[in-house]
Order: structure tokens, then sequence, then C-alpha cells
């Protein structure tokens, strides 16, 4: 019965999600039941959301505030986290109704290139930020950012580069005990397995052990779809390594490699 719910749940979310991209339909729900990623919500803003401009491969998560859409122009691989970007300034009504006078304080903002902005970070009319940027969570930008530069605080002013931010990370990343799981942008059940029992000592609710069991299970239905295909026309013990096909070689290399990956896990698992 799992299974058809499981089944139902995403064929549900499937017509949300496309409905709220092609017609602009059922968002709400959309939005509560299927819960877009940033990618996705970003393409919906790219359709509906009246941007000026908005390049590829950009990410917006559902907390972003734009309270001028006509007057932000986005760039390609822009990543927005929760942050407010102001096309106006609203104190010009509190000064028009105190002092007189004809006022505005509008102004586009311009995110060019791989620029990525924090959590509650705040984005004032007029403002330039990039290429090559970042704005730290909870920053205030009152004014231009520079390529490549690292900006953070109140008033938000330059703290680093993004190219020693790149180094830095590349380094430490280069010692995490979890770095060959690192494949893409979302955390897989295994990661984060092997995260949580590296911060705190523990395999909650033994998730790393139902994973090796299941990885286990699954190379050993891959060494035995291998062997199934060698039934009745593996070649004889005695033969030269060098006299096999390459496709028989290559199919050796990587049942023994799935041999040697099994006989780990077993051993891991027995650990355990």
């Amino acid at each position: 019965m799992s299974g058809v719910k499981q089944a139902v749940d995403r064929m549900l979310k499937a017509i949300l999600k496309y409905l709220a991209l092609k017609h602009n339909k059922c968002v709400f729900l959309w939005r509560k039941i299927g819960s877009p990623d940033g990618a996705q919500w970003a393409a919906y803003i790219r359709r509906h959301g009246g941007l000026h401009a908005m390049g590829n491969n950009c990410s917006i998560q559902m907390d972003v505030v734009i309270t001028d859409p006509m007057f932000l122009s986005m760039g390609h691989n822009v990543r927005l986290s929760g942050c407010t970007l102001f096309g106006h300034d609203g104190v010009v009504n509190m000064l028009r109704n105190a002092y007189g006078g004809i006022l505005d304080r509008v102004a586009p903002i311009r995110i060019l290139d791989n620029v990525f902005i924090g959590h509650q970070a705040v984005v004032m009319p007029g403002v330039t930020i990039g290429p090559d940027a970042v704005v730290a969570a909870g920053s205030v930008v009152t004014r231009d950012v520079p390529r490549g530069a690292v900006v953070g605080g109140v008033p938000a002013k330059q703290i680093g580069t993004v190219e020693a931010m790149h180094a830095a990370m590349l380094e430490r990343t280069k010692t995490l005990p979890w770095r060959d799981l690192l494949h893409g942008e979302k955390a897989t059940p295994e990661l984060q397995a092997v995260r949580l029992r590296h911060f705190w000592g523990t395999d909650p609710a033994g998730r790393l052990g139902w994973l090796d069991r299941r990885r286990l299970s699954k190379l050993d239905h891959e060494i035995a779809a291998i062997e199934n295909a060698w039934r009745g026309s593996k070649p004889p013990a005695d033969v030269r390594w060098a006299d096999l096909g390459i496709e028989w070689r290559e199919e050796h290399r990587r049942l023994e490699n799935l041999c040697m990956r099994r006989a780990i896990l077993q051993h891991k698992i027995s650990v355990h």
C-alpha cells in the first residue's frame, strides 16, 4: 500500500509542478505539497515572475523577497538564498508627507554571472553585484560589489576574495571523510549518515548499517548478472590475458572491482 501511496504522491507533485510552471496555476499547492527546490522555483520566476532578465543555471529559494521584479536583472549561475532585493526606497512616502516636494528613489539591481547572496542579506536599489562575487548572510549591500569580491557586514564591505575562498574550500574538502560521496548538489542519505556519524560519533537509527547492506545487495546482483552472462561462454582458465578481446578484459576488470568492493563492505558490516 505504501508503494501505491508513494506513486500517487509523485504523480500529484508532477501535476502540480506542470500546472504551476506551464500555466501559473495551483502555485500555492505546488509550494505547499511539491516543495520546489531553488532551481525549480527559479524556473517558475523566470516564466511568471516578471523579472527583466535571468540567465541559465540559477537558483532562487522560495523565501527570497523581490519587491520590484521588473527592476531586477540576473546573469548566469546566480544563487539567491533567503535574501531581500529592494528596487525602491520606501522612505520616499514618509519624506514626501513630512516635508513635501516631488521625490522618487527607484533603481535597478544588476546581479551578474556567478554570484551567491546569502540568507537574510538585503540589497538596496541601484546596486550592481559581480561578476564572480559572494554576499555573506545578513549583509546590507548599499553600493556596488566588485568582480571577485566577498562582502559582508552592515553596510557590506569587502572581507575577502572569491578566489581565496574557493582555494581554501578545496583544501578543506580534501580532508573530509565523505569526500568520495560528494556527487552533484543534493546530499544522498548515505552522505548525510556519514556526516552525522563523523560529527556526533553515532549512527542515528542505524542508517549506515542499513545503507551498507543495501549497497552489498546491489553489488551481489551486479556480480551475479556478469557471471550469468558469462555462463557457457566464459574463456578457459588457461587462456592468456593478451588473447582475450577488449570487451572480455573490460568485463573481467569490472568483475574484479565489484568483488573487491563487496569484500570491503562485508568486512565493514562484520566489524560494526
